[in-house]
């Protein structure tokens, strides 16, 4: 069995606290597969009681109306009934979402089950949870997730041992945690961090830059990114990025990923001066 190699006596750190040497814990590879095994018995034990109400009484779904959408590719006639979906901010669309989700609701609802499951596992994920430390502009920076916080909460400090100071907590950003942070990158110059912040799940990510000094965050914003984060420049006073062209109001979600390119924002400037550093407008995919 592997054995678990501690660099230091384990303490527990207090909440806004960071010590470095009790963080670098090599942890049981064994232990790691024996969490994975039990998260994956306790997803088939819910899969298993939700299959065995399901078969209880059949769901009554709401019906979803077919349109006359008929599309020519090219000599082929190809049906696209349920064309109005795609509208995603229309009344009908709405409508039927609402709808869905309430049978989805009502049936999870209804499952006696559910409750001692959901306490179980609040309880296994109830924990002290610290994210992999990095160092940028003479700060450490970390994450800490005191157990059941929907985000966790970036803190810095100058000089390991020192008590931390909170960069930036995510669950303060929108009310019911609509908006998600993604990603951070630090400046060189030991002043600014740039943070990456998406909406209900979307993919579509928009970069804030935050003063360390001051805590508040610059006018400046890299919209309409995806999958990628932005870099500094060594001087860190303006940064590069990679964005798509800004898609249509309510076709978000259905736009295709064409027309990637990298920008060069200098801090301090407006986003309509960002410099176009590279495209390929011939192969935009």
């Amino acid at each position: 069995m592997a054995r678990k190699l501690t660099i230091a006596a384990p303490q527990r750190v207090p909440r806004g606290q960071f010590r470095g040497e009790t963080m670098l814990r090599n942890k049981s590879p064994s232990r790691r597969a024996s969490a994975c095994r039990t998260h994956a018995a306790l997803l088939l034990g819910a899969a298993l009681l939700c299959a065995a109400t399901a078969a209880d009484e059949p769901l009554r779904y709401p019906p979803a109306p077919r349109g006359n959408v008929v599309e020519d590719y090219h000599g082929t006639q190809v049906a696209d009934p349920y064309r109005w979906m795609e509208e995603l901010d229309s009344t009908e669309t709405r409508a039927w979402v609402s709808a869905e989700g309430k049978l989805t609701d009502d049936y999870l609802a209804s499952i006696k089950e559910r409750e001692p499951l959901r306490k179980r596992i609040a309880t296994l994920y109830d924990y002290e949870k610290f994210g992999t430390p990095f160092h940028e502009g003479g700060r450490y920076f970390y994450t800490h997730n005191s157990g059941m916080q929907d985000q966790s909460v970036l803190y810095a400090i100058r000089r390991l041992g020192d008590e931390a100071t909170v960069v930036l907590d995510p669950n303060t950003l929108s009310p019911g945690g609509k908006l998600i942070v993604t990603g951070y990158e630090a400046g060189r110059d030991g002043r600014h961090l740039a943070y990456g912040v998406s909406e209900a799940g979307s993919d579509w990510t928009d970069w804030r830059v935050r003063d360390l000094e001051s805590g508040k965050d610059l006018p400046d914003v890299a919209r309409y990114t995806k999958y990628y984060k932005p870099q500094f420049t060594r001087d860190s006073k303006g940064l590069y990025y990679s964005t798509f062209p800004a898609p249509r109001a309510g076709q978000e979600l259905a736009t295709e990923d064409l027309g990637d390119a990298v920008y060069y924002h200098a801090l301090g400037t407006p986003a309509s001066a960002d410099r176009l550093i590279f495209s390929d407008r011939a192969h935009p995919n």
